[in-house]
């Protein structure tokens, strides 16, 4: 699986299928027979640009471009591209009688409160490759686990030994099934390139390929988890002042803190899921459920933080038929974005250069276009004077999406 060092809602592998990159060329991979490095798409992608003498654009630039792309969209949608988590974030809130308040939400789209969890099922499962089209080359993976999770969507895949972080789910999966308690789950095998292999110094032979044809350039294991929206931690913490002092509503001030201050928990209703409003409660969580709970010494509350879990869902996610929440839409809207603002060169592909640098175009500089060449619609030439992105055809088209989201009202619209 491709990675970065920062988590993304779109996979790697998912912006390179949407750029047409050859997969395996991508995970920094070549083979002989199958996979070769020939005619013009002979580039393989280094995991950073500092392994190749040409500098050429990596795997952690793809992955920063597009975590800032995916931030920038969510900031002026005003919700994430897709569901994640909002963890301990923060706002004024002022509780001295104990009468519960609206809160807006940073973020629409709030789909229920609580913490991203995630539950070992099985470390080091064993990985089975197999050749399904008997070209000699193992290009499917499998892994069989026992489990009592019933969905599809909450089972991932983790290299080895890094306890679930998001950082090192290898995905896109291909298929995920659950009967009678057994899991299987399949890939394609070059999501399973040993990661410390792409780690190599550069040497004087300059920057080679990992060869796919050598079983031990896979990792043969990998951990399963449950990954799940935990609705038992708090998804509210109210922090108090002091309750001494002239703060005396309970004790009058015998025997009470004068300047230190208490956090109590609890969870909060949803009111509006698109705007993200939500009433928050002090609450205790027992027997799978949550309680009011009127805090002891009834000290007036100055802020809270909220945890939740929110953003677009994609109806095929929805429905339980895709495993991953981005729709498609989206993915591809990340992708222009990433794309228009990637620092250096691609790979000598002239299908993919020509792309990138079709997204990289500065819509405000006048030029005389080529006899054969696209030009830009007379609304795409206005939206780019009101585009918070940059003028870049990539940044124009994406702001263009996101215009049509948030609507005519300013309050997202469905997609």
């Amino acid at each position: 699986m491709a990675r970065a060092s920062v988590p993304t809602l779109l996979s790697l592998d998912r912006w390179a299928r949407i750029m047409h990159v050859n997969p395996v060329h991508f995970a920094g991979a070549v083979g002989s027979l199958i996979w070769p490095a020939s005619g013009a798409c002979e580039d393989i992608w280094p995991q950073y640009s500092w392994q190749t003498t040409e500098e050429l654009v990596g795997r952690e630039d793809v992955g920063m471009a597009i975590a800032t792309a995916e931030e920038d969209i969510k900031n002026a949608l005003g919700k994430s591209a897709a569901a994640t988590w909002e963890i301990d974030e923060a706002h004024g809130y002022s509780f001295p009688d104990m009468r519960p308040r609206l809160v807006q939400t940073e973020y629409g789209e709030v789909i229920a409160p609580g913490r991203r969890a995630v539950t070992l099922i099985e470390a080091e499962a064993a990985v089975v490759r197999s050749d399904p089209d008997n070209d000699t080359w193992f290009e499917r993976a499998t892994v069989t686990v026992t489990t009592d999770v019933t969905d599809i969507r909450q089972i991932k895949l983790y290299f080895a030994g890094h306890d679930g972080d998001p950082e090192w789910e290898i995905r896109p999966l291909r298929s995920v099934s659950i009967s009678s308690g057994v899991a299987t789950i399949t890939l394609d095998a070059w999501l399973l390139i040993d990661p410390d292999l792409w780690e190599a110094y550069p040497s004087n032979n300059d920057f080679t390929g990992i060869d796919v044809t050598v079983n031990s350039n896979f990792v043969d294991a990998v951990d399963v988890y449950r990954e799940y929206n935990d609705t038992s931690q708090n998804g509210v913490i109210f922090y108090a002042q002091g309750s001494g002092g002239g703060f005396n509503y309970c004790c009058g001030g015998v025997g009470c803190d004068v300047c230190s201050g208490a956090n109590y928990g609890g969870c909060f209703s949803v009111v509006d899921s698109r705007l993200g409003s939500v009433t928050p409660y002090p609450a205790s969580y027992e027997g799978g459920v949550w309680s009011y709970t009127r805090p002891v010494d009834c000290r007036p509350t100055q802020r809270i933080t909220l945890s939740y879990y929110a953003g677009l869902v994609d109806k095929q996610y929805a429905a339980g038929k895709s495993l991953d929440p981005l729709s498609h839409y989206m993915a591809e809207t990340i992708t222009w974005l990433s794309v228009a603002r990637l620092p250096k060169a691609l790979c000598s592909c002239n299908n993919l250069r020509d792309t990138v640098e079709a997204l990289q175009v500065d819509a405000t500089v006048m030029r005389e276009p080529a006899a054969n060449a696209t030009l830009f619609a007379r609304f795409e030439k206005m939206d780019m004077f009101n585009c918070p992105f940059g003028t870049r055809v990539g940044e124009v088209r994406a702001w263009q999406r996101v215009m049509r989201l948030i609507g005519p009202t300013g309050s997202g619209g469905g997609f």
